[in-house]
């Protein structure tokens, strides 16, 4: 089978030219309504060329009307489309479901970062590269240099018109879909020096910042034909105020209700009064970085508990192995002075921490060997 020659095949799909997706409630019927998307390219009107991989149909639609509010999500309105309208200035060949998708990852991205030029990498939907610059072009080989083996053959966003600069550094790797707001004049002549490349233009992208916190209705379609649907991700960026843990006064408020049991719970473990505080002390510093994090914090208690739990286990693994480290150094000095009556003090100790800074597979034959001096010297 020739690989390379399915990838050239346009797949004819058997997709309608409308959908339609409803969710009937008590208070009625809620439907979206979607057009498919087609490119005349060379005389041939086609949509999507196939799906994730040769021989898979597929279709793109837009959305085009609709009324839908599930809770926090509210329909996208129509003409606010990105990557399922996008308009292509140039194609060799009909773009695929993988350069469609990884065209709106990238600009899943951008919307965050308008505030400089900026562009990102896509191949196969992961990022290979983001980053901002002074100029659009000092952003594109940024981003190019971050992974050049993964950005092969991938999907380059820009959030800034398209410049001849830019267009230059480009043209000299092979990407295939390049997509920005607007091109530069000339820059198009540029492009064209890669076949088959598709330059798309997205007018919309001057609205990234209005998609910013914007949620709609994701489906997943499992193998028996079921569905999944949930509200798309929405990053939460915490602000100054959400960050109790920075917050002194807070702290000074969780000390004095919770200082005693704590400390109890501690000593409660280890049977040593000293020891106990010190460890209901590092617990509040745990809590108290990582406080931000306790959603229901009417559960701190519980919450603190098992923190004071966790570092006794902590503390007691600690002690351990300190003692089995000077029981170790007590008997290695043993040796050394049974094994070699003639040494002085001073010099069994250059000998014993000469050892100790040995790389550890000499460090276990010296420890041998003072072990069978040892023994020796018991039976002399």
């Amino acid at each position: 089978m020739d690989v390379k020659s399915s990838y050239k095949t346009i797949m004819d799909d058997h997709f309608s030219k409308r959908l339609e997706i409803s969710f009937v409630g008590e208070e009625g019927r809620q439907t979206l309504f979607y057009e498919k998307v087609s490119w005349v390219i060379e005389g041939v009107e086609k949509g999507l060329r196939y799906g994730e991989n040769p021989g898979q149909e597929a279709a793109l639609y837009r959305l085009v009307n609709g009324n839908l509010v599930l809770g926090e999500v509210t329909t996208i309105q129509p003409g606010n489309t990105l990557a399922s309208e996008v308009e292509l200035l140039q194609s060799g060949k009909h773009p695929g479901k993988t350069n469609i998708t990884d065209v709106d990852n990238a600009l899943n991205i951008l919307r965050y970062l308008d505030d400089s030029p900026c562009t990102v990498i896509v191949k196969h939907n992961n990022p290979c590269g983001v980053a901002r610059g002074g100029s659009l072009a000092e952003s594109y080989e940024r981003a190019y240099l971050a992974d050049r083996v993964a950005a092969f053959g991938g999907a380059i966003a820009v959030n800034r018109e398209l410049d001849r600069d830019t267009a230059e550094l480009i043209s000299r790797q092979y990407c295939e879909v390049v997509a920005a707001p607007e091109f530069a004049g000339g820059v198009l002549e540029i492009l064209a020096r890669r076949k088959n490349l598709r330059v798309m233009r997205i007018g919309n992208m001057s609205r990234l910042r209005g998609f910013v916190g914007a949620r709609v209705v994701d489906f997943k379609s499992l193998m028996d034909g079921g569905l999944v649907t949930q509200f798309s991700f929405k990053p939460r960026t915490l602000r100054p105020e959400d960050l109790l843990a920075g917050r002194a006064e807070f702290y000074e408020v969780l000390v004095k209700k919770y200082w005693q049991l704590a400390v109890a719970a501690a000593i409660s473990r280890c049977h040593d009064p000293a020891i106990g505080e010190d460890i209901a002390q590092e617990s509040f510093i745990w809590a108290y970085r990582y406080l931000a994090s306790l959603r229901n914090r009417g559960r701190f208690a519980g919450w603190l508990m098992k923190i004071v739990q966790q570092e006794h286990i902590t503390h007691f693994r600690s002690r351990v192995q300190r003692q089995k480290i000077e029981s170790f150094e007590s008997t290695r000095r043993n040796f050394l002075a049974v094994a070699n009556p003639g040494l002085s003090d001073e010099q069994i100790s250059i000998v014993h921490g000469a050892i100790r800074n040995l790389p550890e597979k000499f460090k276990k034959k010296c420890e041998k060997l003072c072990v069978n001096g040892y023994i020796l010297n018991q039976k002399t």
